[in-house]
């Protein structure tokens, strides 16, 4: 709505304004309005020009812009966006807490994005934006979506970063121009598309000027933050019953003190029979590979600096029986796998070629029990369903072939069934294994799962040999234990909106002095439909002397006020060791993220005022404020705390209840 001197409306339903204003406002409620000299609205291309504006907050001019260009509606227009505007603080901690003496107020970041709306299936964004002791760093984002598919090209740059250059002490000129290019940049292509009815193909290509880029700048959006930047090229087909993909992947290894790197895959083919025939119900799948690896070999010796080709076929037989009160499933696997390899350390007693044959036959089978059962009032069917799975893989010594794309697996309760423990072609776990499984569930009078606990081992008939690292044959407690750790998993939708769930790792035989559980996690999680969220969470992984709990919420007290807040913190003292390291080391942080915020909208504006903080790995906190207004209709000023928000509380989405 608006008010105008004059109007003046012609044939084609332009309006013209004179010394006029305008907002989104309800009427007697002009909490920010766009006032100009002169304001047309081009009905029919769907855009407003605005000529000597000024943008008023409670009648205080803000802003002035001599010609501003905006969409009526929800179309897209060539013009600039919002600004975007961040400050921060930064600090360095003093027995835990900031200190104000060691604070500084910046301007984090400013940047100014201008929109191009190239065409309806063509656009592109040119943001320049100044960063704090970095200098202007240009972006570009160009989007396409046509026949062929749709993606994305970006890249950003600098031509001149000091602060890049100030991170490196004591090194001459010119090695400081060796080690720190002043100049840096990113480019990444992503691409998804289709032609003819079963093909499809996919890029993914990221590459950045040095190892620090991503650590810069991944938070900007245009590069992700990884030590392994993926370069790859996809092509399948896919009719539903054969599926053929050929792959060109490499990676970029930007931190040059990684000596081992990724191996490319240049190229390789994988033919797979999808789903599966049904012969007499015997059930058959068919999955054959042929891969070249190659990586970086500099400084490697042994098996790490072998290259090589391999070929591997698969073939899988099952005989599934299904029944309302069980299952049983007997199954076989054989695999033939042909390696060829280069750069072969013949003095370490590796080969040229390698040539496995290796089976893995399993028998899985279960029970379905279950009755009719009250509970508080309510009726509900509990299910009792044992699962027993007899599994054999012989040992096949594959201390001579290296790990080119496999990794032993993570145990959890999912993994009792899954014989091989580990993922990928290059080593197949030697086992005679029985797993045991015990689930129950809880299903109300629509069907409904509301609860379910699982609890289950794995009983080890003989050891197992097969190692993961071709470099170290020192058999763990693990290989020689006669059973794994005991797993299990709760998840329960006790009531409207809340959810909990918990996962346990017990070790039965762990001795006196060591922590029995290997790993837990529990959650804590509730979402209503009035945007209500509380999350609470514990994470412990021994392994690594990890105990984390954390807590978020967003609570709107109404339509218009809200409050929310996260925190991510270590639980310490965690052992006897950590309780003597916090005696002695006053500057130890337990705290590892947190924020708190305000939020307040009514029919035309919304804003968010945000405190956040992090723990660093050298002790030093950084924390910045973010404010963030947006004017509805009109645009958003200042920090996107909306996306940090959606990524720290879990559930989360912005609120916009009184939107025009």
């Amino acid at each position: 709505r608006g008010d105008a001197q004059s109007l003046t409306i012609d044939a084609d339903n332009s309006v013209y304004l004179i010394n006029s204003s305008y907002t989104f406002c309800e009427p007697g409620q002009n909490d920010w309005d766009i006032m100009a000299s002169e304001i047309n609205l081009h009905q029919a291309k769907s855009y407003g020009e605005a000529y000597h504006a000024r943008l008023r907050i409670k009648e205080v001019p803000v802003l002035y812009l001599p010609y501003f260009r905006f969409p009526l509606g929800k179309d897209r227009l060539t013009g600039f966006l919002s600004p975007q505007i961040s400050l921060s603080a930064k600090g360095i901690s003093n027995n835990g807490n900031l200190t104000l003496e060691n604070t500084v107020v910046n301007l984090e970041h400013f940047a100014t994005p201008f929109y191009f709306n190239i065409a309806p299936n063509y656009d592109d964004t040119l943001t320049p934006r100044y960063l704090d002791g970095h200098g202007l760093l240009v972006e570009n984002e160009f989007r396409y979506l046509n026949v062929l598919g749709e993606g994305e090209f970006s890249f950003g740059y600098i031509g001149s970063d000091s602060a890049h250059i100030d991170n490196t002490d004591g090194l001459s000129p010119d090695e400081l121009d060796e080690q720190r290019p002043s100049e840096r940049w990113s480019k990444a292509l992503y691409h998804s598309g289709n032609f003819g009815q079963y093909w499809q193909d996919r890029i993914h290509y990221e590459e950045v000027s040095d190892s620090d880029y991503s650590d810069d700048f991944s938070s900007l959006g245009l590069i992700n933050r990884s030590s392994h930047l993926k370069q790859n090229v996809e092509v399948e087909y896919n009719d539903g019953t054969w599926k053929l993909l050929t792959l060109m992947e490499q990676y970029q290894t930007p931190d040059e003190a990684i000596t081992v790197k990724p191996y490319h895959r240049l190229p390789q083919v994988q033919l797979s029979r999808l789903g599966s025939y049904d012969v007499n119900q015997f059930n058959y799948e068919i999955d054959i590979e042929a891969t070249r690896f190659t990586r970086d070999h500099e400084d490697l010796t042994g098996v790490a600096k072998m290259d090589g080709e391999r070929f591997h076929s698969e073939v899988t037989l099952s005989y599934p029986l299904e029944k309302s009160y069980g299952f049983i499933k007997p199954e076989l696997t054989v695999m033939h796998t042909l390696y060829s390899f280069q750069n072969v350390d013949t003095d370490g007693g590796y080969q040229d070629e390698v040539d496995r044959n290796i089976h893995i036959a399993s028998l899985d089978s279960g029970l379905f029990f279950e009755r009719n059962l009250q509970w508080f009032g309510d009726s509900f069917i509990q299910t009792l369903e044992p699962r027993i799975m007899l599994a054999h893989i012989p040992y096949v010594n594959q201390s001579n072939i290296p790990l080119f794309d496999t990794t032993q697996t993570s145990f959890s309760y999912g993994q009792l069934f899954s014989p091989n423990r580990f993922t990928g072609i290059d080593r197949v776990g030697d086992t005679q294994q029985i797993s045991l499984g015990l689930t129950s569930r809880f299903l109300n009078d629509t069907g409904a799962e509301v609860f379910r606990a699982s609890l289950g081992q794995i009983r080890y008939l003989e050891d197992r040999k097969v190692l993961k690292d071709p470099m170290d044959n020192t058999y763990t407690d693990e290989e020689l234990s006669s059973s794994s750790s005991v797993a299990g998993e709760v998840q329960w939708l006790f009531s409207p909106g809340w959810r909990a769930k918990a996962d346990i790792q017990y070790d039965p035989h762990a001795d006196a002095d060591i922590e029995p559980i290997e790993k837990a996690s529990a959650q804590l999680n509730f979402q209503s439909d009035n945007d209500w969220v509380f999350d609470l969470n514990f994470s412990h992984v021994e392994e690594t002397s990890q105990k984390q709990v954390g807590l978020a919420f967003f609570a709107p007290v109404n339509d218009r006020w809200a409050f929310y807040g996260q925190k991510k913190q270590d639980i310490w003292p965690y052992s006897q060791a950590d309780r003597v390291l916090k005696e002695d080391d006053e500057e130890h942080f337990e705290s590892i993220e947190g924020l708190l915020g305000i939020e307040y909208q009514n029919c035309c504006w919304r804003v968010q005022v945000t405190y956040e903080e992090h723990t660093r790995s050298d002790n030093t906190k950084d924390y910045q404020y973010m404010f963030q207004l947006h004017l509805k209709g009109l645009g958003i000023l200042g920090t996107d705390s909306d996306k940090i928000l959606r990524d720290r509380i879990f559930g989360y989405e912005n609120r916009d209840i009184h939107d025009y």
